[in-house]
């Protein structure tokens, strides 16, 4: 089951397509349990729930894949991987490699929610009665912290995670990245949407990050719009050397630590000072958030 963090009865039934989710999952349980119990191949069972990894996938090699948009986008579905990634993961492997030495291809599950049919609603709480607590992994109504980067940087964003992580575990606020898109989500949509809902952004920059055409097309133009329909605040992190002070765009808004001097170039001890001033004025954010 997706998980959606600690949340009360009274927040999930005021949440039309959450309560609607629980359902179907709910739904699926009982009759996965059913067939089970007939004696179903278990094959079978799975098929009826996910969708298998498509056969073609499976004996392709990485010269077949390679420039091929459609089949780019079907990797990427099957493997929880942004297209980027897909992309070069391809561009670096040799080409008589089969698909499934490179990726590890999973099955999706198939979207149940909107077959559950939705009885009517009657449910009153008494204002003195304190509704019970179902626990999930992610609070919706947390302050996200959107995370934009570059793959090859990867090691700069778990640095970032934790030191955050005693936030997170407050509820004080949410770092969201794409490794949190769950397995079979529509991950252009799940993007927009993190973006569509940041307090602020971290762009970890760096050589890689400028040059990343999904960055520049898909998430940059986005960020900016929220920044200037709603005040999202951005947060250059300058990772490696790069051409950050001669970006047309990203230069205006402030770095958060010298272009010069990047978190790369650092050494342990400054590093982590300076993801733990990072992370004191994203709480701050919050702070200002709650005000």
């Amino acid at each position: 089951m997706a998980s959606y963090g600690e949340v009360t009865v009274r927040e999930i039934l005021d949440d039309r397509k959450l309560r609607l989710e629980i359902a179907a999952m709910l739904d699926m349980t009982e009759r996965a349990i059913l067939r089970d119990l007939s004696g179903e191949e278990e094959h079978r069972l799975l098929r009826d729930f996910y969708d298998p990894v498509p056969g073609d996938l499976e004996t392709m090699s990485v010269s077949d894949a390679r420039g091929d948009v459609e089949v780019i986008a079907k990797i990427a579905r099957h493997t929880n991987l942004t297209i980027e990634s897909v992309d070069w993961d391809l561009e670096n492997t040799h080409g008589r490699t089969l698909l499934p030495k490179v990726f590890d291809f999973v099955w999706l599950p198939r979207p149940r929610a909107q077959q559950v049919v939705e009885p009517p609603r009657q449910v009153q709480f008494h204002p003195v009665v304190k509704p019970a607590i179902l626990r999930f992994s992610s609070a919706t109504s947390q302050p996200a912290i959107f995370g934009s980067y570059s793959h090859k940087d990867r090691k700069f964003v778990d640095a970032v995670r934790l030191h955050l992580k005693p936030l997170e575990r407050d509820n004080s606020l949410e770092f969201w990245d794409d490794s949190k898109i769950k397995t079979g989500a529509k991950w252009r949509d799940e993007i927009q949407m993190a973006i569509e809902r940041a307090s602020a952004a971290v762009l970890f920059i760096s050589a890689n990050f400028l040059a990343s055409d999904f960055i520049h097309t898909d998430e940059i133009p986005p960020l900016l719009a929220e920044a200037k329909r709603r005040g999202t605040v951005i947060l250059p992190l300058i990772v490696g050397h790069c051409l950050f002070t001669q970006h047309p765009v990203l230069s205006t808004f402030q770095a958060f630590n010298d272009p010069n001097r990047p978190v790369g170039t650092l050494g342990k001890n400054e590093r982590d000072k300076l993801y733990v001033k990072l992370a004191t004025q994203l709480a701050s954010l919050k702070r200002r958030d709650d005000s």
